[in-house]
């Protein structure tokens, strides 16, 4: 004989379900935090070198 209501094993799903959902935002926050840093660090070194080669065209020129 079941007693009407939500048993205990769907009320355990859906939190899983919630507490998993909430764990996935988190590591994909923090994967995508990690990654535009890493964009951003590449486009600066990119930015750095493409400086110095243009400074050693112009030294090279002047000299």
């Amino acid at each position: 004989m079941k007693t009407p209501g939500i048993e205990t094993s769907t009320v355990l799903k859906v939190l899983l379900a919630i507490a998993a959902a909430v764990i996935a935002f988190l590591v994909f926050g923090w994967v995508f935090r990690v990654i535009t840093r890493l964009i951003w660090l590449l486009a600066g070194v990119l930015i750095v070198v493409v400086l110095a080669l243009v400074a050693l065209r112009l030294l090279r020129d002047l000299l």
